[in-house]
């Protein structure tokens, strides 16, 4: 449901005339080649063991900074682990996401949107925004996004 949330307020976001959701079988699948990257990924992670969620603070509660920085740790722990891997003969090179550069980040608005009833989704008069960052304005600049959306 969250996903075909997200590609109706894409649509209307950047103004598109359609939008269209695809589901491939998941593992190595002919269709996916993405996949097939997938399980070499996996097999890297899974030579290297558990991730250590504590590697800074022994004790952080979540959502606060100790806690973000054992995140942050782990992430680059998980990073560094898939470096050195190839695919094809050619290396994989992992890159760390940035939630800073998200246009849209209220996914637990969206979490408890999802469990509401039918009754109470109509009711419900929660507005959402994008975040005024980089990707925004280049949006805003390139697409032709309105930046009063």
């Amino acid at each position: 449901m969250q996903v075909q949330i997200l590609l109706v307020r894409m649509l209307r976001f950047l103004n598109l005339d359609k939008v269209v959701q695809r589901s491939f079988a998941e593992y190595l699948s002919k269709r996916n080649f993405v996949e097939r990257v997938h399980a070499v990924e996996n097999n890297a992670l899974s030579k290297h063991g558990v991730f250590n969620a504590h590697k800074i603070h022994k004790h952080a509660d979540v959502g606060l900074d100790k806690h973000k920085e054992n995140m942050e740790a782990m992430a680059k722990d998980v990073v560094d682990s898939l470096k050195g891997i190839t695919y094809g003969g050619k290396p994989v090179y992992p890159l760390r996401g940035s939630g800073k550069f998200l246009v849209f980040d209220d996914e637990d608005e969206l979490k408890n949107f999802g469990q509401f009833t039918d009754e109470q989704k109509r009711q419900c008069k929660t507005k959402y925004f994008p975040k005024r960052n980089k990707v925004f304005e280049y949006l805003v600049e390139h697409w032709g996004v309105d930046c009063n959306f």
